[in-house]
């Protein structure tokens, strides 16, 4: 969303519901960058933060495991 964008919603819902509410956030053009030249020049390393890899035909296995918190960064090779 836009800054300044406004959201309206039942407060009766979180109240008697517990429902909670979460924000999310994406990184900048500028962030994305910096982090692809960490990357590319070997700055840091990656390779700790993978923790599996699948392949595109076992996606479901994937999902299985996000669903279940499993997993840090579950790389999918096409």
């Amino acid at each position: 969303c836009k800054k300044g964008t406004k959201v309206c919603i039942d407060t009766s819902l979180i109240h008697y519901s517990q429902i909670n509410i979460k924000g999310v956030f994406h990184h900048t053009p500028r962030h994305v960058k910096r982090a692809l030249n960490l990357i590319c020049n070997k700055e840091i390393d990656i390779n700790s933060l993978i923790t599996d890899e699948f392949p595109l035909n076992e996606i479901s296995t994937v999902i299985d495991m996000m669903l279940a918190h499993k997993g840090i960064k579950i790389a999918v090779i096409p």
